[in-house]
């Protein structure tokens, strides 16, 4: 038994704390922003769900878990219809573009030669103390151009073999932020108690002017997308009306 139980707890203490800020000091703070940003994401979709959770609650007596279960399987329908669209006309587009760009590099190098070798034959056409400079430019102005083109077609290739690779990744992620979105939303008002109790009120107010901000920056461009749409419906309508 230690004589001395109270200098046994200081140090005991003393090497727990150092413990902890060797512990917070190692932490990778790449794969903590991984682990938050489903958190996070599932937050930013429980609240987009939460006024026709609201709007559902003043028309049905459905408990608040079920209301949220719902409105919160909706916006996944409808998120995952426009990515779905979206997503497969971009993957095709960068596709095809990668399977085209080797041709189109190797129909571009005559002309980028015949050019390069015109800009010289001008250049070895100026002064003395000018000629040289000026081919070495040309030179290194081609140079850096054919490398340029080489870079964009390895990142494009790069980035499907990569999109590819994080596909398990992509996945995990997902579930975490649906499952996050399902349990957030059904206790949000909770959640966002627990917030204000916590952040500090300076905080509090610089989000409330981000999300009125960001609803009226939102709200707008929704407005004018509907009024182009319309414009360019009734454009196409007249014009189809007129060719009978």
């Amino acid at each position: 038994r230690y004589q001395n139980n109270y200098l046994l707890n200081r140090i005991s203490g003393f090497f727990f704390d150092m413990m902890i800020v060797a512990g917070i000091a190692s932490l990778n703070l790449e794969g903590v922003r991984a682990l938050l940003l489903p958190f996070l994401l599932a937050y930013l979709l429980a609240s987009a769900a939460e006024p026709a959770v609201a709007a559902l609650g003043r028309r049905t007596p459905l408990p608040r878990w079920g209301r949220s279960g719902l409105c919160v399987t909706g916006l996944f329908l409808l998120v995952c219809v426009v990515l779905c669209f979206f997503g497969r006309v971009l993957w095709e587009e960068l596709l095809r573009l990668v399977r085209q760009l080797p041709g189109l590099l190797a129909q571009l190098q005559p002309t980028l030669r015949s050019l390069r070798e015109g800009l010289e034959a001008l250049a070895a056409k100026a002064p003395e103390g000018l000629a040289a400079p000026l081919i070495r430019w040309i030179g290194e102005l081609f140079d850096g151009g054919a490398g340029l083109l080489e870079s964009v077609y390895a990142f494009l290739s790069g980035l499907v073999s990569g999109v590819v690779a994080g596909v398990p990744g992509l996945f995990l992620g997902t579930v975490t932020t649906v499952v996050a979105t399902y349990m957030t939303s059904a206790a949000l008002p909770q959640v966002k108690a627990w917030l204000r109790r916590r952040l500090p009120q300076a905080w509090l107010e610089r989000l409330r002017e981000l999300r009125a901000r960001t609803r009226a920056v939102f709200g707008g461009w929704c407005r004018a997308q509907v009024k182009l749409g319309l414009v360019v419906f009734g454009l196409l309508a007249l014009g189809l009306w007129l060719l009978g």
